[in-house]
């Protein structure tokens, strides 16, 4: 038989069971105990292949950008580009404006700081050399509302929830460098990045302590926006890079615009301010973006919320009119989905483009249709296929699914929330037959994680359908002899203690090929050490930790064997200090998973510890986190946060403040701060029982040996 035909008649074989595994996957693992909702969908034949709860309504996360993508494809064209136009008032004499220079924003969401520099070059190129009067900003293609529906649900500075503007630099965000200084108690170098005008910053960053912790702020005052970075990064310590949401977003644009021009040779003797761009004023320049193709790239495969809205915004203004409002983004997705897929109003919730937070509503269903409505039409297919993130390979997938038939072969956008995880996208089996798939998970009674690989395991059943012995493929070959594994792991150890940047190619190498999970768990923590501000190692870090009490058992084994009794703890801390999502759930997902009886007290100790010194540095996201834990798990995590506080009065007061103001909330949050309180009190009382029942006890000196021959 001819081997195309050999691999026809198998996939054939091997398709009819195809729904039955997927069921038992669903059924017997984490998927069967959450509100989940579940469609696969054969491209090749139009088909549904599997469905359970296919039409709940659920929230789906960053999976709201497919449908924010195709629309954007449909309406705008994969060959749409924004244009930022630069305005005289007046003819240039001798190199000098007699009036205003005016930035005109539409809405780019790739104008970084390289960009602007390359334009501030362009003028002087062209022959600018002074402006004799203000540089206004015009973002009036867009509203003035910055802040988009759900942004209220959290109180952070954190980038992924940058400010929207027409005239938007750098998604918003800005960057906080923070270096040790000379040694031990010296002041820490902090840098901003871009060095703006628009930045006042405020810095009370110290050199010392076993581990980084920094705490940052920021507030609009009328002499720009100011930067508070506060706590401490040991002596020797690589630099840290902390990127934050703006204030005032195109402020902060004019601002670095108005020092780029300056640096080209380009001086404007008035000031930075919003206006409207003049009816008299005439184009001197206009700058145009990369294609629409091309910035969805960066939209799926890094999940940018702030590319996500800046899009909605753009379909908005090109379609209804200026200027481009959240509403009205919406309603062109609206008319989309309805006229050309057949999804009607009403039937499903959207608010924002990107799916942050807790505004939207979807279904599996309809996450399906998009997909293949796009994947029929050439005009859409290539483009929206080719930005999703690839299994085993790229984007928020690199570390996922790797050493499986899924790995290249799917093709899917992920999203991730305090209690949400989905994943949707393509297939393609090892039979030849490709599928469009769509995963909803909301309410998942245990730690995310557990979820995220349970809809791992779903991919890649689905990319394994017709191989000729499925149940084989993909699984780890451990290693057989002990030492060698020891060996590694001192490795990987010595390697997060060193911090050395250097070392990360090496660590991204250990993460995609080892076998043994305790040590690919290792190897990533190595990797986040020497790289914490790497998105890809931060993701490493936490897609690979143990999801189980077995898993946890073999790393403590291990890296207790290699010296280490409490792995993995200092870098999610680290991480989770930060009020990183991730990071929290990390945390809390380790704290919970019930350690061997033969762990001993370092590593109990070590995430007591380590819980503390979140609840100094992020007490609200922490209380937030706990807030959406399990209650089976909460009451566990809460325990254990409470030991550490007693053992740390500044943690213990500064977190005591959020508790006192958490407390008075009707609110899940408000809830778990009061049960912090009792916890605490309980077991400050037996800390106190403790001391007092030590100092009771009378001394009892030992009687000394006779002396020989006394």
């Amino acid at each position: 038989m001819p081997p195309a035909l050999a691999l026809a008649v198998l996939a054939l074989a091997a398709t009819p069971s195809l729904p039955a595994e997927l069921g038992e996957l669903v059924r017997d693992g984490p998927l069967g105990h959450s509100h989940s909702g579940i469609e696969v969908y054969s491209l090749d034949d139009h088909r549904p292949v599997f469905a359970s709860h296919e039409h709940d309504l659920l929230n789906p996360a960053s999976n709201t950008k497919i449908f924010t993508s195709a629309s954007a494809l449909f309406r705008l064209g994969p060959d749409y580009r924004w244009v930022t136009e630069i305005y005289l008032d007046a003819p240039l004499r001798r190199g000098a404006e007699r009036g205003n220079l005016t930035i005109r924003g539409k809405g780019d969401p790739t104008l970084v700081t390289e960009r602007l520099w390359e334009i501030a070059g362009e003028l002087a190129h062209q022959g600018l050399r002074e402006v004799h009067g203000d540089l206004v900003l015009d973002d009036s293609y867009f509203d003035g509302v910055t802040d988009g529906p759900g942004w209220d649900q959290e109180r952070t500075d954190r980038a992924y929830l940058a400010p929207i503007s027409a005239l938007a630099a750098n998604w918003g965000s800005f960057a906080i460098y923070v270096s040790p200084g000379e040694g031990s108690g010296a002041k820490a170098r902090v840098e901003l990045d871009p060095m703006s005008p628009f930045f006042k910053l405020e810095s009370e960053v110290t050199t010392g302590g076993r581990s980084r912790h920094l705490v940052t702020s920021g507030y609009a005052a009328r002499d720009g926006y100011h930067v508070r970075v506060r706590g401490r990064i040991p002596a020797g310590a690589a630099t840290a890079a902390l990127w934050r949401r703006v204030g005032d977003p195109t402020l902060y644009t004019g601002e670095t615009f108005k020092a780029l021009l300056a640096q080209r040779g380009i001086r404007v003797t008035g000031r930075v301010r919003r206006g409207r761009l003049r009816d008299s004023a005439r184009l001197f320049y206009a700058a145009e973006s990369d294609s629409l193709d091309i910035v969805l790239k960066r939209l799926n495969k890094q999940s940018s919320n702030f590319v996500a809205e800046m899009l909605l915004k753009t379909l908005a203004a090109e379609v209804k009119g200026v200027p481009g409002t959240w509403p009205n983004g919406v309603e062109v997705v609206a008319d989309f989905l309805e006229r050309e897929i057949g999804i009607p109003r009403g039937s499903y919730v959207m608010k924002n483009g990107s799916g942050l937070n807790d505004v939207n509503r979807f279904s599996a269903d309809q996450v399906v249709r998009v997909l293949s409505y796009v994947y029929d039409r050439m005009s859409l297919a290539p483009e929206l296929v080719s930005s999703l993130p690839i299994a085993g390979k790229d984007g928020t997938v690199r570390f996922r699914m790797e050493d499986t038939p899924a790995a290249g072969r799917v093709r899917v956008k992920t999203g991730t929330l305090e209690d949400v995880t989905a994943l949707s996208g393509y297939a393609v089996s090892l039979g030849g037959e490709h599928f469009a798939f769509s995963v909803l998970v909301n309410d998942f009674p245990s730690s995310l994680r557990r979820a995220i690989a349970a809809e791992d395991a779903f991919a890649v059943e689905l990319a394994s359908a017709g191989a000729s012995d499925a149940s084989a493929l993909g699984k780890a070959e451990l290693p057989g002899d002990p030492g060698a594994a020891r060996a590694r792991a001192q490795t990987y150890l010595a390697l997060s203690r060193a911090q050395d940047p250097s070392a990360a190619p090496r660590l991204r190498a250990a993460v995609r090929t080892e076998r043994l999970p305790a040590l690919r768990a290792l190897a990533a923590a190595a990797l986040y050490e020497s790289s914490p501000d790497d998105p890809e190692a931060v993701e490493a870090l936490v897609d690979t930790l143990p999801s189980t009490s077995v898993d946890l058992g073999g790393l403590l084994s291990l890296s207790q064997q290699a010296g280490e009794p409490a792995p993995l703890v200092a870098a999610l801390v680290d991480l989770a200090s930060d009020g990183d999502p991730q990071g929290l759930a990390g945390l809390l997902g380790l704290a919970s998973l019930e350690p061997p009886a033969g762990a001993g007290s370092a590593y109990a100790d070590s995430l007591s510890h380590g819980l503390a010194d979140v609840a100094f540095q992020a007490p609200q996201e922490l209380l937030e986190a706990l807030a959406g834990a399990p209650s089976a798990e909460a009451e566990h995590l809460v325990g254990q946060l409470a030991k550490g506080l007693v053992q740390n009065p500044q943690a213990d007061v500064r977190f005591g403040e959020a508790l006192v103001e958490a407390s008075q909330a009707p609110t899940e949050v408000g809830n778990v701060a009061k049960r912090v309180q009792a916890a605490l009190a309980q077991a400050r009382s037996a800390a106190t029982l403790r001391n007092v029942e030590n100092s009771a006890v009378p001394r009892v000196d030992k009687p000394s040996a006779p002396r020989a021959g006394g």
